[in-house]
């Protein structure tokens, strides 16, 4: 089964699928180059407790003042506060980047 006709492309896109740092929606993404990592937009991380209207749909966001709850692949959680380098933080999600970056 190929695409659907074009038609269809506005009613899916519409109800955007749940995802994180995709490309496809215009997101901001982790961009590794010569062992770092930085986002494609400079300077960006997630919003911390972002009022409604300030919410911008293609960085992650947090209700909590503190920072941003994070499940780390030990199985611990843990909070990365708002003003984390963005070097670290897009290095933590970066699967394969093979960067050693502390979250504090």
């Amino acid at each position: 089964m190929g695409a659907p006709p074009d038609q269809y492309y506005d009613q899916l896109n519409r109800h955007r699928r749940g995802s994180f740092a995709d490309a496809y929606y215009g997101d901001v993404v982790p961009v590794t180059a010569n062992g770092v990592t930085q986002p494609s937009r400079a300077g960006a991380t997630f919003q911390v407790a972002p009022q409604v209207e300030d919410c911008d749909p293609n960085l992650p966001q947090t209700p909590h003042p503190g920072g941003m709850l994070v499940l780390l692949f030990d199985g611990s959680v843990r909070t990365v506060r708002g003003g984390i380098d963005p070097s670290a933080f897009w290095a933590a999600v970066t699967r394969d980047g093979g960067e050693t970056t502390p979250l504090d």
